[in-house]
């Protein structure tokens, strides 16, 4: 029987079928080479101090997950798949993530990246969003039955602040936590009838908090178009979400506290404003007693009760008209810029975003230009 005679073309990529067939690795090493041709195109070599072994790394720049956080020195985990570039028949590991492997890494990938992140403007604090004055739903994001959970609901339990939670449940270690934590991020801002995202999980070591240390998990938290909180680990600890986001508490059971603060401070304002209203009216109650006059003619008792019935519906329609729902439901609107209240053209400029809030809803929108009145 004849041999079959391969081209190195054939040959490489029959070889390279076999390869690719094995599955998806992950390979430990230190990284002694790095370079992103024009094109975005990866090459990376990795080392093995032990045995003193090297392995090719390659791929597409854009989207090899962490590849901003790394650089040569550092020592990394790579996952991806095995395969053979036939024009060259050169061997490489076709990469899709790279995470940063033991503390020294860690700690240098998370500096690289907050260094990266800052010069974009990323933690900028004239960017970030206050809570409204009274929250009445979140989007929750954490690992399903997890400790995180367990204290944040508790602590709203307790302080009865009556808000509606829609909860996203994600991994929060773990190769596919930045997956998730992104699709949960991304799903919640394009809720209209949410409030806030609170983000957040227990504390943990630099390698548990990989995913919050994530480059595209903080541009999901930089994108989101609702105010988003993160409560990330313990006092001691910070993450990248930590410092993108638009408020922070230290642990999940200080971020339950913080919205159960906002809505008491606004109940306990409400109520003030309704007792003063309520002094009023008793003040008003008591201008007009009519006991020291039943004795007088009744027509006289007949217009005290209508300038008393006047006054009052005067207060109820100062009232009504001050309530903010009410102009809007006319076909009106509220504009906002940094959450106060537009008058006038000049107290915007051109390039400002702006929200204007609706009866049903809230816009978002960017001024490109300023025409005043000619009046």
């Amino acid at each position: 029987m004849q041999e079959q005679i391969l081209t190195v073309a054939q040959f490489n990529e029959m070889i390279n079928l076999q390869v690719s067939g094995l599955g998806s690795f992950e390979v430990v090493g230190e990284i002694t080479e790095k370079r992103i041709s024009r094109n975005s195109g990866l090459m990376m070599t990795l080392k093995d101090d032990k045995d003193n072994a090297i392995l090719k790394l390659s791929g597409f720049a854009p989207r090899v997950r962490g590849v901003n956080s790394v650089d040569v020195g550092m020592k990394v985990i790579a996952s991806g798949t095995p395969q053979l570039y036939s024009p060259f028949g050169q061997f490489s590991l076709q990469v899709t993530s790279l995470v940063p492997h033991g503390e020294g890494s860690l700690k240098a990938a998370f500096e690289k990246l907050k260094n990266l992140l800052q010069a974009k403007g990323f933690f900028a604090e004239d960017r970030k969003r206050r809570l409204p004055e009274f929250i009445t739903k979140i989007a929750l994001i954490t690992a399903d039955n997890s400790a995180a959970q367990t204290d944040f609901l508790k602590i709203l339990g307790e302080t009865e602040t009556g808000l509606d939670i829609e909860f996203y449940p994600v991994s929060v270690q773990g190769k596919n936590a930045p997956g998730e934590i992104i699709a949960a991020l991304e799903t919640a801002s394009k809720r209209g009838d949410v409030d806030c995202v609170v983000l957040t999980r227990g504390g943990g070591s630099l390698e548990d908090l990989i995913a919050f240390n994530d480059e595209q998990v903080a541009q999901a938290v930089f994108a989101s178009e609702i105010p988003v909180l993160s409560a990330v680990g313990h006092e001691r600890d910070t993450s990248i979400t930590d410092l993108v986001a638009d408020v922070v508490a230290s642990t999940p059971s200080q971020a339950a506290y913080y919205l159960a603060d906002i809505n008491n401070l606004f109940i306990d304002n409400l109520d003030q404003e309704i007792t003063e209203i309520e002094a009023q009216l008793k003040q008003l109650l008591n201008k007009y007693d009519f006991s020291p006059k039943l004795n007088l003619i009744e027509n006289i008792i007949v217009n005290k009760l209508n300038t008393y019935r006047s006054e009052i519906s005067n207060i109820q329609s100062l009232l009504i008209s001050y309530n903010p729902q009410n102009v809007l439901k006319r076909g009106y609107s509220l504009t906002r810029q940094n959450k106060k209240i537009l008058k006038h053209v000049s107290q915007t400029k051109v390039g400002e975003v702006l929200e204007t809030e609706l009866i049903d809803g809230r816009l978002r929108s960017k001024v490109t230009e300023l025409v005043y009145s000619t009046s």
